[in-house]
């Protein structure tokens, strides 16, 4: 099919598709075989992204929604300025396209999902050309809303993404909402070190068991080769966590996986090599809390606890 040039977000608009030639019955068809084209809001397409994760997807529909005449009110926050501003998130509800009207009255209607609330001007950026809340505001805005894993994977992303944690924590502070104290714990915690949300969801079982802090993305030289651990406790431990993410960024260019896994292997045998204890964790381990007993075992073994 021939498609109209999508504007600078990937967004195809009906009325440039008419006017392209396109007819409504062109767009409902290519939009529901899904094989070049998707309807992602009421009059808004985009080509098909068949390998886009959720977030990405999100970003588009988020996008789109936030252009149509009646979103002017309202300024896009929650999960869907966190992908405007490409926070990572651990479990991102993706289901509607979340705003704040800064008024008293919230509504869920169709696509959105308009939040209630004080939200004045310096909470307020643009981003990508649309009204969207800042880092800090979204960030605060999630971890009231989440369980403490949640509410540090965001905190660690924004602090990553720049995002000032004292001005954090006057945000929160500035208005009464539930979830306030899982959010100052979560912004107390933070860490812009932390790489991804499987980093951030270790350390948040680590911490609420209790275990000593562990230093985040320490070095270590070994045979001309520098290593970055994700935890070690005092050049005794280190704690690796394994996620697809983390193996797709290691491989190199035409790599196959399996060359990766060989690749992690000779660096842990070679950390080993240092006198190190090397403990890894899994998506599997953090959520059948597995992860925490052995690393305990480890740790006790070591003598970084008693």
């Amino acid at each position: 099919m021939d498609l109209p040039a999508p504007d600078p977000h990937g967004i195809i608009y009906r009325s440039d598709a008419l006017a392209h030639g396109l007819t409504d019955r062109d767009l409902r068809q290519a939009s529901s075989s899904g094989e070049d084209l998707v309807r992602i809001a009421p009059g808004c397409f985009a080509p098909t992204m068949p390998n886009a994760y959720p977030d990405e997807q999100h970003r588009r529909v988020a996008l789109a929604v936030a252009g149509k005449p009646e979103s002017v009110d309202g300024v896009l926050s929650h999960q869907s300025a966190a992908v405007i501003h490409r926070l990572a998130l651990l479990h991102g509800d993706f289901r509607r396209v979340h705003f704040t009207s800064g008024t008293k009255s919230g509504d869920i209607r169709n696509l959105r999902h308009t939040h209630s609330g004080w939200l004045p001007s310096d909470e307020v950026a643009i981003v990508d050309g649309v009204a969207v809340t800042t880092l800090e505001r979204t960030a605060v805005d999630l971890a009231c809303g989440s369980r403490f894993p949640a509410a540090l994977t965001v905190v660690d992303s924004a602090l990553r993404a720049g995002a000032d944690r004292d001005l954090m924590r006057e945000i929160l502070e500035r208005q009464r909402r539930r979830g306030i104290g899982v959010a100052r714990r979560a912004i107390a915690a933070g860490n812009a070190l932390a790489e991804n949300p499987g980093e951030s969801w270790c350390r948040a079982q680590m911490i609420t068991a209790g275990l000593p802090e562990p230093t985040l993305q320490r070095g270590y030289l070994v045979e001309g080769n520098q290593y970055f651990v994700d935890f070690d406790w005092d050049g005794r431990v280190v704690h690796e966590f394994d996620g697809e993410v983390k193996y797709g960024k290691l491989r190199r260019a035409g790599e196959d996986a399996s060359r990766v896994v060989i690749r992690e292997k000779i660096r842990e045998d070679r950390l080993r090599g240092l006198g190190l204890s090397v403990d890894r964790s899994t998506w599997s381990d953090l959520r059948s809390n597995a992860m925490i007993p052995r690393l305990a075992t480890v740790l006790s073994a070591r003598g970084v606890v008693a």
